[in-house]
C-alpha cells in the first residue's frame, strides 16, 4: 500500500486511512484518531464515514464547546472524555444542550460513551497543540471560508450570521497561533473538485507537513 503521507492532490481510500492510523499507534492501547479543522469544513462527514468503516467510537467536540470558546470546556473534555477513552475506560460526561440553548452554555443529561479499540475525536481544535501527541493519527479538513459560512447559515439559520462571523474570526486566530494544520498526517479537502466515491474515499488537498 502506498504511504498516504507521500501523496499530493488525489483520491485516497478511507480503509487505507484507518490502516495508517493503526500503523501509527502503540500496540495494546486504544487507537485515537483526531479530525480537526474549521467549522463546516466537512469534518463530521469524514468522521462518520471512518467510524462506520472502522467500527469506531465517535466523539464530537460540538458536545462541549460554546460559541464563546470558553476555555473551561476544554479541561472538562480532556479530563472526562479524552483521558479515559485513551486509557480504554468509558467516558462519562454532561454534553451541551444545543436543543434548548442555542448559545451552547447550558448542559444536558449525563452521557456515557463506551470505550473502544478505535476512538475518533472530531471537532474544532480537537487536535490542538496541548493534546496533539495523544493521537496516533491526525486529519485536517478544510474548505473555503465563504463555503463554510454558507453551510453554517444554512444549518443554523440567518439569525446566527453575526455569531458565525465572530466565530470564524476566533477560529482563524486560534489556528494561526496553534498551527494545528502543520501537525496533521493527512490534509483533506472538504469541498473537492476531484471526483471521488462519497462513501469510501476522500480527496487529499495538499501535501501534509512532516
Amino acid at each position: 500500500m502506498e504511504r498516504l503521507d507521500d501523496v499530493t492532490t488525489r483520491r485516497v481510500r478511507l480503509v487505507d486511512v484507518l490502516s495508517q492510523a493503526r500503523d501509527h499507534a502503540d500496540g495494546g492501547a486504544p487507537v485515537l484518531l483526531g479530525i480537526d479543522g474549521p467549522s463546516a469544513s466537512g469534518k463530521s462527514t469524514v468522521a462518520k464515514r471512518l467510524a462506520a468503516l472502522g467500527d469506531a467510537v465517535l466523539v464530537e467536540v460540538d458536545e462541549f464547546w460554546t460559541w464563546g470558546d470558553d476555555p473551561a470546556w476544554w479541561d472538562y473534555f480532556v479530563d472526562h472524555v479524552l483521558v479515559p477513552l485513551a486509557s480504554g475506560r468509558n467516558a462519562h460526561f454532561r454534553a451541551r444542550d444545543w436543543a434548548t440553548d442555542t448559545a451552547g452554555v447550558a448542559t444536558g443529561e449525563w452521557v456515557t460513551t463506551a470505550a473502544g479499540a478505535l476512538v475518533i475525536v472530531e471537532g474544532v481544535t480537537s487536535t490542538r497543540r496541548a493534546v496533539a501527541d495523544r493521537y496516533a493519527y491526525r486529519i485536517w479538513v478544510d474548505a473555503p471560508e465563504a463555503s463554510r459560512l454558507r453551510r453554517g447559515i444554512a444549518r443554523d439559520g440567518e439569525q446566527h450570521r453575526d455569531a458565525w462571523l465572530d466565530w470564524l474570526a476566533v477560529e482563524r486566530d486560534f489556528f494561526a497561533a496553534d498551527q494545528t494544520d502543520t501537525r496533521a498526517h493527512l490534509h483533506v479537502h472538504g469541498e473537492p473538485t476531484v471526483p471521488c466515491d462519497d462513501v469510501g474515499e476522500v480527496v487529499v488537498r495538499r501535501r501534509p507537513q512532516p
